[in-house]
């Protein structure tokens, strides 16, 4: 077996057989890297913004959830679709899209059927499995959630994608191949496995 061909052999072995993926997969849309290869800090990430270890940035995307992935990849080295880990997180990116506006441009926008709803959503990186298991873009089952008051609500077969609404921070299924005008992105540092338990104390 020639060299190049058992390296990538090896890595993919590697991947494979590694136990804390949140730790270990650095998302670059090749290959795995250990976590010290990930930024030490969210000022190594232009432009993204530090939730408690964690980088996030939202981008507008008018795509896909699948091609929203790709969008955040191609944003920043270590990009991919933002995962929310605990309350405190999610209200602290709730806040930040306030900051930011999200909510207020869907509001400014002429009314639509839902009075300006489909304008808030925001893709996330979570998906919903057949079983109604939620995983996130690392492969990690999601232990937190924060389901809207009618969710999940399955109003069409294969919702099995999430978004977040930049109003109020409740969590949809939705269609995955259906276009959102946001995403948040993330690019995840060597504390972000870490980051919930000190993001009281953060913000």
């Amino acid at each position: 077996m020639p060299h190049i061909y058992r390296s990538v052999f090896f890595l993919l072995v590697f991947c494979y057989l590694a136990q804390d993926v949140d730790a270990l997969i650095y998302k670059q849309g090749k290959g795995c890297a250990p976590e010290n290869l990930l930024p030490t800090s969210c000022a190594q990430v232009p432009g993204y913004t530090d939730v408690a270890g964690s980088c996030y940035k939202f981008i507008r995307a008018n795509a896909t959830w699948a091609d929203s992935r790709k969008l955040c990849g191609n944003d920043a080295k270590g990009g991919d679709l933002g995962v929310i880990r605990c309350a405190a997180q999610n209200d602290a990116l709730t806040k930040m899209m306030h900051e930011k506006g999200l909510y207020k441009e869907a509001l400014n926008y002429p009314p639509d059927l839902a009075g300006g709803y489909w304008r808030q959503q925001v893709w996330i990186g979570i998906e919903k499995l057949r079983d109604g298991t939620l995983r996130n873009v690392q492969g990690v089952n999601s232990s937190y959630v924060n389901w809207g008051s009618t969710e999940p609500s399955e109003m069409s077969a294969g919702e099995n994608c999430l978004f977040i609404l930049s109003k109020n921070g409740a969590w949809v299924d939705h269609l995955c191949d259906h276009t959102l005008r946001n995403a948040l992105c993330e690019v995840r540092t060597q504390t972000t496995a870490s980051a919930c338990s000190g993001l009281v104390k953060a913000i």
